[in-house]
């Protein structure tokens, strides 16, 4: 299985240093971001600590260096971003999942054919396939809401902690 990064979903669990578990649900050793969302990228405080977990070619991946960049041509849609219309683009190339939080840009990418996965989902497939304890659950919650201002809608965050 392939599995392609949008920028904000990298953003959100880069900052809690979860970005991890993706690697642990999709059963995958890297994970490709388009251009255009690491470009994107260079505007946040965390990025020089993000190059380090780049790899500079699929022949360089390792435990440390695992996040791929790869060209794409953007889908034709002007009412999204350059960072989501690579990424649905290459997602939709590679046959990859596309771990994306706007959701206009998911359902457009659902429309196209991708599988797209937004932050709650990718949480509830953590919790079901037993990767997050419920304490850590409640941890990644926190951490969601103060490093990156994450706001959970009630309903979702009481279902994210039911166990």
């Amino acid at each position: 299985m392939k599995v392609v990064f949008d920028t904000g979903f990298i953003s959100s669990l880069f900052k809690i240093n979860r970005l991890n578990l993706v690697k642990k649900l999709f059963n995958v050793k890297a994970i490709s971001i388009p251009n255009a969302v690491l470009i994107e990228l260079t505007k946040a405080r965390f990025f020089k600590g993000f190059l380090s977990i780049i790899a500079p070619n699929y022949e360089g991946i390792t435990d440390d260096r695992w996040i791929i960049v790869e060209g794409s041509n953007p889908i034709d849609d002007t009412d999204l971003g350059m960072g989501e219309r690579e990424a649905i683009s290459l997602a939709l190339s590679r046959g990859a999942v596309l771990l994306i939080d706007d959701q206009a840009a998911k359902e457009k990418a659902i429309e196209m054919g991708v599988k797209a996965f937004d932050l709650n989902m990718f949480l509830q497939a953590c919790k079901e396939k037993g990767l997050i304890p419920k304490e850590e659950m409640k941890t990644i919650i926190t951490a969601l809401k103060e490093k990156d201002f994450y706001d959970f809608k009630n309903s979702v965050e009481k279902g994210l902690l039911k166990y």
